[in-house]
């Protein structure tokens, strides 16, 4: 039996590799500047890359650990992941190709869910983005949702949502829908 890797996100996305030069111009068009791709907020959190293998309810494993380059393993960007409070929680893999963003310990919802406070702070809406590129070409600025589930209690008391087109804010709005009632029950007499 393997040991379990110590869980110290900071760390872990430390191991990934330093982006490249086909790295920057491939962002440079989707329209984010090299500048963008650090955010010096809390410390100095930087996009790297890494090989890791994509699973369910949107979660990953760092390829490293599962014995390297095996059948799934793919290359993907790591980004730092903050709680509401600013603290390194968490780890978001991004393969955009695919499309698919996804979570190293499932514990947060979002990127960026350390600017929930700042919209409400400044009466302005909390900018949700439909993927990572906006939100890196904003600054790190805004939120873009990863899980759902564990975004939606948060979007649903940041107040103002600004979305970026009329069908972004409709998905964003069914997924706020999606809210599981309880069964309700009336006792007998």
């Amino acid at each position: 039996m393997r040991a379990r890797p110590a869980l110290d996100p900071e760390r872990e996305q430390a191991r990934g590799l330093p982006l490249g030069r086909a790295d920057f111009a491939a962002f440079r068009r989707r329209g984010v500047e090299g500048r963008h791709l650090a955010c010096a907020r809390h410390g100095v959190d930087l996009v790297l890359r890494d090989l890791v293998v994509f699973g369910k309810r949107q979660r990953f494993g760092f390829a490293r650990h599962d014995g390297g380059e095996g059948p799934g393993a793919v290359e993907a960007y790591t980004i730092p992941a903050r709680d509401a409070g600013g603290a390194l929680v968490d780890v978001v893999a991004w393969d955009p190709a695919a499309g698919r963003l996804a979570t190293w310990l499932g514990v947060v919802g979002m990127l960026g869910e350390d600017s929930l406070w700042r919209p409400l702070a400044d009466k302005e809406p909390l900018v949700v983005h439909r993927d990572p590129v906006g939100w890196l070409a904003a600054g790190w600025r805004g939120v873009v949702v990863i899980n759902d589930a564990l975004a939606r209690p948060a979007l649903l008391g940041a107040g103002t949502l600004l979305t970026q087109d009329i069908a972004h804010g409709e998905a964003v709005e069914a997924m706020l829908r999606k809210v599981r009632m309880p069964r309700i029950l009336v006792e007998a007499p």
